[in-house]
This record gives C-alpha cells, structure tokens and sequence, in this order.
C-alpha cells in the first residue's frame, strides 16, 4: 500500500506496477488503482517519477484489450489513429514537464512497451533485446 507523506502542490506521483502473467508495466497517478492492483496479481514497484497537474504537454493513455496492454504517448496524432484501431482511448494520464527524460523502449518478442527514468536500466534492457525508441516525454525529479 502506498502511503504517501508528502506532495508538492501541483504534482502527482506516477506509479509502476509489473504484471508477471503477461509480462506488461503499468503506470497511473491513482493511489487507489495503484494498491488494488497490487491485491490482484500485479507487483507495485513503487515510484517512477512525478508528473505536474496543470503544466506542460498532455500524455495520454490508451489500452488495447486484444494485446491487454496500455500504451502511453504525447503525440495526439498517435492517440487519434491508434484509436482507430482498436485501441480504447482512457485521455490524459498525466503530462510531460521538466529537465528528466522518460525513455520509451519496445521489445518486439513480447510486443510491450517500457518506461523509465533510470538510464541504466535503458542500456541494460537494450542488450536484453528492448529497442530503444528515443524519449518519450520529460518529468520533474
């Protein structure tokens, strides 16, 4: 359970979570979907990064309930195709704002995308077979 003592004004925590099963990440800002998730399956691993409530690009989430995955982008154009489809568009998840680079890597073996922060694990995953697709957005530290 995520218990969180402090929040500056204007941000939001986003959260990752792994699900073992299908091998795909989830990220939310939603305490609430973050631990019941945690209670069906899904591992909580804690803090990604924080995202700004009213500053910055939108980055909008979307699921693809044949894949079961969500996949996260701040181009509109993509969201709208993608919509299109097959995709269920769920809006804004949260918004890209700052000096901190959120990489965006694709494994085509498993077909699922990962994000992160953490520039090590961007190069180790790269010689685990993940592409590197360049930086998705930007976050506060």
């Amino acid at each position: 359970w995520v218990d969180i003592s402090y929040v500056p004004t204007g941000r939001l925590f986003v959260y990752r979570l792994y699900y073992p099963d299908l091998q795909v990440h989830l990220y939310t800002t939603d305490t609430n979907e973050y631990n019941v998730l945690q209670g069906r399956g899904w591992n909580g691993e804690g803090i990604a990064w924080s995202t700004e409530t009213d500053k910055g690009e939108p980055v909008y989430r979307m699921y693809n309930p044949g894949l079961k995955v969500h996949l996260y982008t701040r181009d509109a154009n993509e969201y709208n195709i993608l919509g299109t489809r097959g995709w269920n568009q769920e809006g804004v998840a949260y918004r890209s704002y700052g000096e901190v680079a959120i990489y965006r890597l694709y494994n085509p073996d498993i077909k699922k995308h990962l994000y992160t922060r953490d520039e090590n694990e961007k190069n180790i995953l790269q010689t685990r077979g993940w592409q590197y697709e360049g930086i998705a957005w930007y976050s506060q530290p």
